[in-house]
């Protein structure tokens, strides 16, 4: 199945994201906690960071020395702060916030996704029905029966959840979300966030930006200007972080933007 940009939106289709799966064409995909959560995790829950020794050589050791900074230094997570992952697939993410306390939700709409997340981290789940609250829509939902992994994985639209479905859920993480979407879809989904966060919950973001033209997407290219455009109207604010020169998965350079967008009140 190849997708051009000329047929817009059937590329946000479950299908086409299905069958990336199917052909474990998943190279967005990383067999670690994502370097950008480890790092700006502190600043986006409000907590300074913990002492980390920075000469260590390898970005590798350097993810380490952090993650196991934050697993001393922000567990247990205060009053059992909810945490979205939209979008989430098989990400390790979900079990390193996990671990530090939060309580973690994922959206994702392919179930393959869902169930080799949970296999690969050996983690006993049950899956059970459930009636999203405006749609009326019976999707699954699989959660962990252990007690010291609170995750929970809806498979499902992500356009149909609400708070109503999730509960109350005062930060996120978008690794690849926002950047998947075809821009017709983009400011959709800023109104989507504000109805599944909490009032004033805050989401870190690394969005990506590239040459016009050197590839059709996903990822797709994303400005500033992309981004205010997207979450202003909703009355989103916007804090640009940091900006880094990114080649990890592509041979052109690219722009990777951290961002934090706090929800309205």
């Amino acid at each position: 199945m190849n997708f051009t940009p000329s047929e817009g939106i059937a590329i946000a289709s479950p299908a086409f994201w299905s069958e990336r799966w199917v052909k474990h064409e998943i190279g967005w995909h990383i067999p670690t906690a994502n370097p950008v959560l480890v790092e700006y995790l502190p600043k986006l829950i409000g907590q300074p960071y913990p002492a980390v020794d920075e000469h260590d050589g390898t970005p590798q050791a350097l993810l380490q020395a952090r993650t196991k900074a934050l697993a001393e230094y922000v567990r247990p997570a205060p009053s059992q702060a909810g945490f979205l992952l939209p979008l989430c697939g098989k990400t390790i993410d979900l079990v390193f916030l996990a671990r530090l306390g939060f309580r973690v939700v994922g959206i994702e709409i392919v179930e393959q996704a869902i169930q080799e997340f949970f296999q690969e981290n050996n983690i006993p789940f049950k899956t059970e029905q459930h009636v999203l609250h405006e749609t009326k829509e019976s999707v699954k939902v699989h959660t962990s029966t252990d007690p010291n992994m609170n995750i929970s994985i809806f498979q499902a639209d992500l356009f149909a959840v609400t708070s109503k479905d999730v509960g109350a859920l005062h930060f996120s993480f978008d690794r690849g979300s926002f950047v998947a979407m075809q821009p017709a879809l983009r400011t959709k989904y800023a109104v989507t966030m504000t109805r599944i966060l909490a009032p004033t919950a805050r989401i870190l973001a690394a969005m990506i930006d590239y040459e016009e033209g050197v590839m059709a997407g996903p990822p797709f290219n994303v400005t500033n200007a992309a981004i205010e455009q997207a979450f202003s109207p909703v009355g989103s604010q916007i804090e640009y972080v940091e900006v880094k020169s990114n080649k990890t998965r592509f041979s052109f350079e690219m722009l990777e933007r951290i961002v934090i967008i706090a929800m309205p009140k």
